[in-house]
């Protein structure tokens, strides 16, 4: 689970929860200077057992359209970062909030918003 609003503000907590043990952990981050900002309103996905893509959302108020990447290493902590486009603007998805979206085949679908 990550971000979302709390009170009037974008959160940057991310947690995960074990149904084994019916337990919740909040992720550290383990790069100190965090690239990806707190956000609401964005879609997330799973790659694979240790990474996940977040896409768009709120940032500080505006819709944005980053693509974010996180990976879990193994003492727990999380690295993450802004992808960097290949593309030009006008080829990449307009900013947006609350779509949808599916990790298949390995591609990032992302629906509506």
């Amino acid at each position: 689970m990550y971000g979302g609003l709390k009170g009037e503000d974008s959160n940057a907590e991310i947690f995960t929860f074990n149904p084994t043990t019916n337990a919740w952990l909040c992720m550290t981050f383990s790069n100190s200077s965090q690239q990806v900002l707190p956000r609401d309103d964005h879609v997330m996905s799973d790659t694979d057992e240790n990474s996940f893509l977040v896409f768009g959302g709120f940032v500080n108020g505006s819709r944005v359209n980053e693509l974010c990447k996180f990976g879990v290493s193994s003492s727990q902590t999380l690295e993450a970062s802004v992808c960097e486009m290949t593309q030009t603007s006008d080829q990449c998805p307009l900013p947006r909030a609350s779509s949808s979206s599916a990790f298949h085949n390995g591609k990032l679908y992302v629906f509506g918003g």
